[in-house]
């Protein structure tokens, strides 16, 4: 049990990172996973197993958020960078990018 619950948590916070949503949904089941395991597992790697699973949790909850907000500028910068060719392109992408995430944000 001790070992699932430590796979779980670095599979959540690994998985936070690399597809949020999904992690932040994992990060819950490791959390309940870990809430039930009360006297088959060490508390202590109870309390670090829901520790992890909580900062995957919101890490997942603020990346999709963010890129929910931030969708179309996100996906301007991804057809821009794809098309460019050189790295003046690239540049310019990543200026067009700056340039529309300040506007947005009224900086």
């Amino acid at each position: 049990m001790t070992v699932r619950l430590t796979v779980l948590a670095i599979a959540s916070v690994a998985t936070a990172f690399l597809a949020p949503p999904v992690g932040a949904v994992l990060g819950l089941v490791t959390v309940v996973q870990a809430t039930r395991a009360r006297g088959r597992v060490t508390t202590q790697t109870r309390l670090l197993t829901i520790a992890a699973s909580v900062v995957a949790v919101v890490v997942g909850v603020a990346a999709t958020a963010v890129g929910l907000a931030f969708r179309t500028e996100i996906t301007d910068f991804s057809r821009c960078s794809q098309a460019a060719n050189t790295q003046l392109a690239q540049q310019n992408c990543q200026d067009s990018l700056s340039d529309a995430l300040r506007s947005r944000l009224g900086l």
